[in-house]
C-alpha cells in the first residue's frame, strides 16, 4: 500500500474502515454445523477528505478469509482493519 502511495499527495487523508461476517447455512449444515459456511473480511479505504476529492486517486485494501485467523464475528475483523489501517 505504501508503495501505491508513493507519489501520491492528498491535502486531508482520510481512512476508512470496514469489517464484515457472514454465516450460510444449508440444510445440510443444520445437521452437520462442520458444513456451515462462513465468510469474513475487511476492507481499508484511503481517499482525500477535501473538496476536490473526485480529482484524487482513491485506494483500497481488501483483506479476504478471516476465517484462517478464526475469526467468529465481524468484531474480530473491525479489529483487524483497525490494526492494519494503524500500520498504513
Amino acid at each position: 500500500m505504501q508503495e501505491a502511495l508513493q507519489g501520491t499527495s492528498y491535502s486531508h487523508p482520510r481512512l476508512y474502515t470496514d469489517g464484515g461476517y457472514s454465516i450460510s447455512c444449508s440444510v445440510l449444515a443444520t445437521f452437520r454445523p462442520q458444513h456451515t459456511q462462513r465468510q469474513s473480511s475487511v476492507s481499508i479505504i484511503l481517499k482525500d477528505d477535501s473538496v476536490s476529492w473526485k480529482h484524487r486517486p482513491v485506494h483500497i485494501l481488501h483483506i479476504r478469509d478471516g476465517n484462517s485467523i478464526q475469526a467468529e464475528s465481524a468484531y474480530t475483523m473491525e479489529y483487524v482493519a483497525l490494526a492494519a489501517a494503524m500500520k498504513l
